[in-house]
């Protein structure tokens, strides 16, 4: 792999070395033994409090996790993982920082751990949801270009970085028609908008969409939570059309068979999420997932995923330095640039930084 140049786009700053440095190493690793190796591969993938959010996963899942290492090992073939991902940060025009470089840090660790263990490694697919975003946002001013820079510098960061060699970003417009896919999103709306209001009239239809969970009340609640958090401004009405054109999208999804999983993914996949799942999500889609940071819990408590958070280096007076989370509009931020490139290709990446006593 070529070199990667690391180069702040201010001559003046007095922290760009140091920050420069920072972005020029990785995230230590964090070893594990086992005297089975497929229990030695899942404990590298479910791995500790320090990169995954919540609970170990139950003896279900782990036996469902176990399978699938155990089908890739014996064909001898890299181990496939799907990663859902919003298109775009929380901020309209904001694009990748130090919370995107996080992140593939943490998931460049892991498949070098996995390697240890499993010479192939990972197959890392990561499904941008632009297509899903195109209709939960739209009219929102900016949205669609905010999709198209973060989704183009999320590609770039990975070149730079090296993780392209197991990590695939692929937007859901290469597996489906943005036009067909919004098509048929809508046409579920007023199932869905039913469906939320009288879920028992309408359960056999719903079903026949493909489906699996049903419309609980928790699983609302927990969209309507989620939604407020983003835009607060709205009212009841406004959130619930969202909740609807969500579940219609997820159906779209998976009736256009644009969810990321490879027709070569004939033993099944693992799954890392940065959100937590949905109450009453299938066990089909939850029995092979681990809840990850976006931040390792040295760096940071809070946990936000990597595009709903504006990730900044926090600097003590001694030099040293961990990634936190930061309001965009804080007061406290020195904005900086770093320009990483690496074969031509290269990436603006936000380092933003605050001073701390």
């Amino acid at each position: 792999m070529s070199q990667i140049t690391i180069q702040s786009q201010t001559h003046d700053d007095p922290y760009a070395d140091l920050i420069a440095k920072f972005v020029g190493t990785t995230v230590p690793a964090a070893h594990t033994n086992s005297e089975s190796v497929v229990e030695a591969i899942v404990q590298e993938f479910v791995g500790s409090r320090q990169i995954r959010q919540g609970p170990a996963p139950t003896p279900e899942s782990l036996v469902a996790m176990k399978k699938v290492v155990r089908y890739y090992m014996e064909h001898g073939r890299p181990i496939p993982v799907l990663i859902p991902s919003a298109p775009k940060k929380k901020k309209i025009g904001a694009s990748v920082d130090l919370a995107e470089f996080m992140m593939l840090q943490t998931i460049k660790c892991l498949q070098h751990r996995v390697s240890q263990h499993h010479a192939p490694g990972l197959e890392i697919v990561v499904r941008l949801e632009n297509n899903t975003g195109a209709v939960l946002e739209e009219g929102i001013e900016g949205a669609l270009e905010s999709m198209s820079r973060y989704m183009a510098d999320l590609s770039a960061l990975n070149y730079v970085l090296g993780t392209d060699q197991f990590l695939t970003f692929v937007p859901e417009s290469q597996m489906a028609d943005t036009a067909e896919f919004a098509a048929k999103a809508r046409s579920f709306f007023p199932l869905i908008d039913a469906s939320i209001d009288d879920p028992e009239a309408h359960a056999k239809e719903l079903t026949s969409t493909g489906w699996q969970s049903g419309i609980k009340r928790e699983m609302l609640d927990y969209q309507e939570r989620r939604y407020r958090e983003l835009f607060p401004s709205m009212d009841e009405k406004w959130i619930k059309q969202l909740i609807v054109k969500y579940i219609s999208c997820i159906i779209a999804r998976l009736q256009l068979n644009s969810t990321g999983n490879r027709k070569t993914w004939d033993g099944g996949h693992l799954h890392i999420c940065h959100v937590p799942p949905t109450p009453h999500s299938p066990a089909s889609l939850t029995n092979t997932r681990v809840f990850y940071r976006t931040l390792p819990m040295s760096h940071s408590r809070l946990h936000k995923p990597y595009w709903g958070g504006h990730g900044v280096l926090q600097i003590d007076e001694a030099g040293s330095s961990r990634v936190k989370f930061a309001d965009w509009d804080d007061p406290d931020l020195h904005m900086l640039d770093m320009v990483l490139s690496r074969g031509g290709t290269s990436v603006k990446l936000a380092t933003n930084y605050m001073l701390v006593d």
